[in-house]
């Protein structure tokens, strides 16, 4: 803070040491605690235990099947065997697989997708009273859904049904879209392993597929939306830190100036926040998985509210000083008192203001994940949409 009329603490090269001792300590702490958390955290039953709760029901289910059935086939096989290498369900690897993927959470991504593969081809060999639940929970998932096309793959899986299991037929709705769908007539049910039963099942897998790929996708969504901000928090954090110790170590910073800039810093955060958390509130109202995509916001949103409001508060002071500066004093000046929030407290409600810009933008971004989590909502027979 200003010592007198005239005389300011300056932060010289030697009281730049705290930063330099306290960025390397920084960096030797993250190098010896990183192995312990990294190893408790990269496996596939603590990153993320609910969707490994979820994996682990639905991959015991179909194995399940499979053995009951005496379906296992080559591919059927494989993509069993995968997840549970991965999941740690194998007796002789009961292990829950360990890596960065699961950390960002890209492992959950390709087990469900080795799980739906492996439904699918079930799907195609399963007896007349299963087919009949699968062909009716395939209806009330494609029903008022936000699939593209949702209603011709409703028709293709009635077509198919009236093939493959009439009997299914009564059990699915009357109503496609805004028009009443009219049954084919039926005909005498073909044998399991005659053609035209055998090109109904594919049929009715892919449809299956569709919509697997459909949920997949959605969740592929999530999981990229929450490592770009990751990614993202990380880039930006390391070049401010290193502008801010660029500052420091050239000596052109005073003790009231650095105060000031973290007052900024800080009042943009909370507002940030505070605004993060309240659009939260308001949006999180899909009851889905989202895959550490919340948490990825909160951490992202201070980050970027305080350098908002501390670029902010700087443009609007110095631009219009610099503009009608006459000589280089005048800006050397106006770049000394931009943080001197004692002669201007006013600039505080302006890093404020300025906090609030980047939750616009994460507003805009929490839209584009509730689609995700919606899409992913409409697929399930339980919900039911006006």
């Amino acid at each position: 803070m200003p010592i007198g009329p005239s005389v300011e603490v300056r932060i010289g090269a030697g009281s730049a040491r705290p930063f330099v001792y306290g960025t390397l300590l920084a960096i030797a702490l993250w190098l010896v605690l990183s192995a312990p958390l990294f190893r408790r955290y990269a496996r596939a039953d603590r990153s993320n235990a609910s969707a490994y709760a979820q994996l682990v029901e639905v991959y015991r289910a179909l194995a399940v099947r499979a053995e009951a059935r005496g379906a296992m086939t080559e591919e059927l096989a494989v993509h069993l065997a995968y997840v549970a290498r991965e999941l740690g369900c194998e007796p002789s690897s009961p292990r829950p697989g360990v890596g960065l993927r699961w950390v960002t959470q890209a492992g959950y991504i390709d087990a469900w997708r080795s799980l739906h593969r492996a439904e699918e081809l079930l799907l195609e060999r399963s007896d007349d009273a299963a087919l009949v639940a699968h062909i009716v929970f395939d209806d009330l998932r494609l029903t008022g859904s936000k699939m593209a096309h949702s209603d011709e793959l409703r028709r293709k899986l009635r077509s198919a049904a009236t093939v493959a299991e009439p009997d299914a037929v009564q059990y699915l709705g009357r109503v496609i879209g805004n028009e009443p769908f009219t049954d084919q007539p039926r005909t005498r049910q073909p044998l399991p392993d005659s053609p035209e039963s055998k090109s109904a099942r594919a049929v009715l897998r892919t449809v299956r597929r569709t919509i697997n790929e459909f949920r997949d996708d959605s969740r592929d969504g999530l999981v990229r939306a929450r490592n770009n901000l990751y990614a993202t928090v990380f880039f930006a954090g390391m070049t401010a830190h290193a502008f801010l110790g660029a500052i420091m170590l050239s000596n052109r910073i005073s003790v009231s100036s650095a105060l000031g800039g973290a007052a900024f810093y800080f009042v943009g955060a909370l507002v940030g926040l505070f605004r993060q958390l309240r659009v939260a509130s308001d949006a999180d109202r899909v009851t889905e998985e989202d895959y550490g995509l919340y948490v990825a916001r909160l951490i992202h949103v201070p980050l970027f509210s305080g350098l908002a409001g501390v670029a902010g508060v700087a443009l609007t002071t110095l631009l219009p000083a610099i503009a009608g500066a006459t000589d280089d004093s005048t800006a050397r000046k106006a770049l000394g008192d931009v943080f001197n929030v004692e002669d201007s407290p006013a600039s505080l409600a302006l890093a404020a203001i300025f906090g609030l810009a980047p939750t616009l933008l994460i507003s805009t971004l929490q839209q584009r994940a509730e689609k995700y989590k919606e899409d992913l909502k409409s697929s399930e027979p339980a919900e039911r949409r006006g």
